[in-house]
């Protein structure tokens, strides 16, 4: 069974006096170093940005990293398509496997330009 209980919060008379905050005092320096807020909202939508693509990049090298090919199988398949609807595929377990080695050495050099832009 639930109870409710009633509180006073009613203010009470009180002998102690309370002690001032400490004032922080901003310097001509520290000011001149705060951006304005529409540069920070800017900056700040870049720096989404950013992460969008940076974690775009990391889900498709994790991808890369999880497929099996297997030398003497021909289950892997590889397949390109251009905009004209022309496509090129092949069953060569050696060919998907150096695609798949390229595209994860570029995702990396991707993901290192990417980062030090990650700076607030």
């Amino acid at each position: 069974m639930n109870t409710l209980k009633k509180v006073d919060v009613s203010p009470k008379p009180n002998n102690e006096k309370l002690s001032p905050l400490p004032v922080t005092i901003i310097s001509q320096k520290d000011d001149e170093k705060l951006l304005p807020l529409e540069d920070r909202i800017h900056r700040l939508n870049q720096l989404f940005t950013l992460q969008v693509q940076y974690n775009k990049l990391q889900e498709s090298l994790q991808k890369l990293n999880d497929f099996e090919i297997k030398k003497d199988g021909e289950r892997s398949r590889l397949a390109i398509r251009d905009d004209s609807n022309n496509e090129f595929s092949t069953y060569h377990p050696e060919i998907v496997q150096d695609v798949v080695n390229f595209l994860a050495i570029r995702i990396k050099e991707k993901i290192k330009t990417l980062e030090p832009q990650l700076k607030w």
